[in-house]
């Protein structure tokens, strides 16, 4: 029965659970959700954001756990969601699992319009111009990350959850006559005014690139051109509502030229936090390394090694890339980086333990890797200053955001969609 209950407390499966889905992919696209082999209606030229995640599994395990993981009424569920969940018994056992990363390989007919983010389960598409039906395909891991805690003793496990997933993108141009990044229109064509949306557009891609260069006073200034260019298609529709009482054309503005400048400062106030978070990392890595060398007695393993770098490993998982910076990056990409040579050992370590009774090797690679955490706790807090400087210089994306949104969403005469 002993057995029985560990067990239990190990995995955290009550006998009275309901079992857990298989692990299955979900495709959302723009944030609507969609699951595997539905047809997928989108408009030529937009560009649209996909992000494939694996539910069911651990996932599912660890939002629902009074449906999946309840183990008994002295349970505390500490705090859950999709991406970890925590959980007491008492006395002492503490129960935490945690996702450290999720992938996404894209496969199809999409390749040459589809740019995937660097391992992520995110990608961006630019739908095709031409109408029809277009195959996407994708395979998606998550790495999960379980720790328990009990009678003074931790133990620790990995778990993969894998699925695939296809889906179909129709592109519908409707009775769209015009298509472009942000841009449509439908009904009645007219020549004149075609021309008018594209300079539009160009003025779209003129301002967001001038954003993403921090060229902001030229950005705002050209507020005004962007005014005009609006003006104008305006016009052009009245008059030819005068030409002609039965011409109806509906034209429909996507996002505003700010957007990839708003994603960048959100970025970079997230790599902010996320700086501020390694830099107790690092310093408590170095902490626990030293009382392990200062330990003649100590039997290496990989809980060990694990306990002073998987925390690192897994917290560089999570910052934004420097494509989500779109040039902005504050710092050393490569000084972000545990030495190869304890790197390799480490996962070499993994896969063959009795690497770790090489004690000399081994008391080695733990040292280097306490100099790097040492080295990496003095230049956290420069990093830390050049993030902040970095959002302060592009604070003022904000404000030109919030004109544009303003604008857009104050006219009468078009549609305007985030």
């Amino acid at each position: 029965m002993k057995k029985i209950f560990f067990f239990l407390l190990l995995f955290g499966f009550s006998l009275f659970a309901e079992e857990v889905p298989k692990p299955y992919v979900s495709l959302f696209v723009n944030n609507l959700r969609y699951e595997n082999n539905s047809k997928i209606t989108l408009r030529a030229s937009e560009k649209v954001i996909l992000k494939a995640m694996v539910f069911g599994g651990r996932r599912s395990w660890c939002m629902e756990p009074y449906k999946y993981a309840n183990i008994g009424k002295n349970t505390t569920i500490v705090s859950y969601g999709e991406d970890h969940l925590e959980y007491t018994i008492p006395p002492s056992f503490k129960g935490i699992w945690n996702l450290v990363e999720e992938k996404a390989n894209w496969f199809g007919q999409l390749n040459n319009d589809l740019k995937p983010d660097n391992d992520k389960n995110t990608a961006e598409l630019i739908v095709p111009k031409k109408k029809g039906e277009y195959q996407l395909k994708v395979k998606v891991t998550s790495k999960w990350h379980y720790k328990r805690f009990a009678q003074g003793s931790v133990k620790e496990q990995d778990e993969v959850n894998e699925a695939e997933a296809t889906f179909v993108i129709i592109v519908d141009e409707g009775e769209a006559w015009f298509n472009s990044s942000n841009i449509s229109a439908s009904g009645n064509r007219d020549d004149d005014l075609k021309f008018r949306l594209e300079s539009l557009q160009e003025r779209y891609d003129l301002i967001s690139k001038q954003i993403l260069d921090g060229k902001f006073e030229l950005a705002k200034s050209n507020i005004a051109g962007f005014k005009e260019n609006l003006e104008n298609i305006k016009l052009r529709l009245n008059d030819l509502k005068k030409d002609n009482k039965n011409f109806n054309c509906k034209i429909v503005f996507y996002g505003t030229p700010a957007d990839k400048g708003m994603k960048k400062l959100e970025n970079l106030k997230k790599l902010f936090n996320d700086w501020k978070k390694v830099h107790s990392i690092v310093n408590g890595n170095a902490q626990e390394i030293n009382k392990i060398l200062l330990n003649k007695q100590m039997q290496f393993s990989n809980n060990i090694l694990k306990s002073v770098i998987k925390n690192y490993i897994d917290w560089g998982s999570g910052i934004p890339q420097p494509n989500d910076l779109f040039g902005a990056v504050p710092y050393n990409l490569s000084a972000l980086t545990i030495p190869s040579n304890v790197l390799d050992w480490y996962n070499n370590a993994q896969e063959d333990a009795s690497i770790l009774k090489d004690q000399a090797n081994s008391v080695k690679k733990l040292s280097e890797l306490r100099e790097f955490y040492l080295k990496r706790s003095e230049e956290v807090i420069k990093e830390n200053k050049n993030i902040k400087s970095e959002i302060d210089k592009n604070q003022e994306i904000e404000n030109i955001y919030n004109s544009f949104k303003s604008l857009l969403q104050s006219l009468k005469w078009a549609e305007w969609k985030p």
